[in-house]
């Protein structure tokens, strides 16, 4: 059996399986490790949570079961395979209807550290020091200048 029929399967049994009539007023929630974290696993990763709740209960949780780890950000996966921040005064019911995934179910990934900021903030940071050093040449110049030195 190659890996694509067991996914599939997979996918249908849990459709097969979820029964959520009697949970209407709840999202069920899959809670994933970012690939390239330095977070430990959780292991009971799926929850129920309040429709009508912001993403802060999703987020509490998740910090309460990793021992109030430090600089904790948390992902979506969107369609075209990159990740969206999460705020945690977003809405559940939206984040759930515009992210959620094939199964049924919105997977939220959780990292230590921020992705895709670090090639803008390196430009920031190199852009800033030339800005730092064109200034101080220009400072020096008239310094010098007025001085009568050049």
């Amino acid at each position: 059996m190659d890996k694509v029929n067991v996914e599939e399967e997979g996918l249908i049994n849990r459709k097969q399986n979820k029964d959520f009539s009697a949970c209407k007023n709840y999202i069920p929630v899959i809670v994933e490790p970012y690939p390239q974290t330095k977070l430990k696993k959780i292991d009971d990763n799926k929850w129920l949570f309040n429709k009508d709740s912001t993403l802060y209960p999703v987020m509490y949780k998740i910090h309460e079961v990793l021992n109030g780890a430090k600089n904790m950000y948390f992902y979506v996966k969107r369609q075209n395979g990159r990740y969206a921040l999460l705020k945690h005064e977003n809405k559940l019911q939206l984040v759930f209807k515009k992210y959620k995934s094939n199964d049924g179910f919105l997977h939220v990934y959780y990292h230590n550290d921020m992705i895709n900021r670090s090639k803008l903030l390196d430009y920031c940071f190199y852009f800033a020091q030339i800005v730092i050093v064109f200034y101080l040449v220009l400072f020096i110049y008239g310094y010098l200048k007025m001085h009568e030195y050049i």
